[in-house]
């Protein structure tokens, strides 16, 4: 599998650690300076080489997806623990977490959230 490391295409050579924690060894990185120029560098890899899981997403197709009871997602925040998704046009900040996201449809645009969790009102009764 070829990355994308400090502006380099480099292949894995070899990998270990677990799924959490990997190590890998790329070509091209030899030693204590070659590992030093590339520390804190994004690995990055064709979606096509890594197919997500059922259960992950990218952040650009949850934009735009109705948050029932709440409004659309206008984006997606980066932050040190978890991604937050930014909703409504109060920019509502929702933690993408398995206790406040309950469920993501893609298919139909929606995403459910705990809204108890949250600490926010329900969802309007939905009317068949």
């Amino acid at each position: 599998m070829s990355l994308a490391v400090a502006g380099d295409t480099v292949r894995i050579e070899r990998r270990a650690g677990t799924a959490q924690r990997p190590l890998i060894r790329v070509s091209g990185v030899a030693d204590r300076d070659g590992v030093a120029r590339i520390v804190g560098e994004p690995l990055m890899a064709e979606l096509a080489a890594a197919p997500l899981e059922s259960d992950e997403w990218l952040s650009e197709d949850l934009i735009g997806c109705e948050v029932v009871g709440v409004g659309k997602v206008t984006g997606v925040v980066a932050a040190p623990s978890c991604d937050l998704l930014e909703v409504g046009p109060d920019a509502l900040l929702i933690p993408f977490i398995s206790d406040a996201v309950k469920q993501v449809d893609l298919d139909n645009r929606r995403i459910e959230v705990d809204h108890a969790f949250l600490g926010l009102a329900g969802p309007p009764p939905e009317h068949p």
